[in-house]
């Protein structure tokens, strides 16, 4: 019995990322213009901490890069996300 509520437990877990990544994934149909907003606008929340060069170079790469901004948008582990800012 402990097995099938583990697996359950896991498939529920798993049902719930993929919904989220569905609802990301929906976003994708936006307007270049309007989805490099969004990076910016995900960028200045999602990163308050980033100091203003790091910031500053990132929105300048969304302004210039649509695959950078589709990148950004795309990413949501909080750990990768972070991981690529910084590289």
């Amino acid at each position: 019995m402990n097995c099938l509520n583990d697996i359950l437990d896991r498939l529920g877990a798993h049902l719930a990322k993929v919904e989220k990544q569905q609802q990301q994934l929906a976003a994708i149909q936006d307007t270049s213009p309007e989805w490099r907003l969004k990076a910016m606008h995900k960028l200045q929340k999602d990163e308050p901490n980033l100091d203003m060069p790091h910031l500053t170079a990132l929105v300048d790469l969304f302004k210039c890069s649509m695959e950078a901004a589709d990148t950004y948008l795309a990413l949501f582990r909080d750990d990768l996300g972070k991981h690529w800012i910084e590289k």
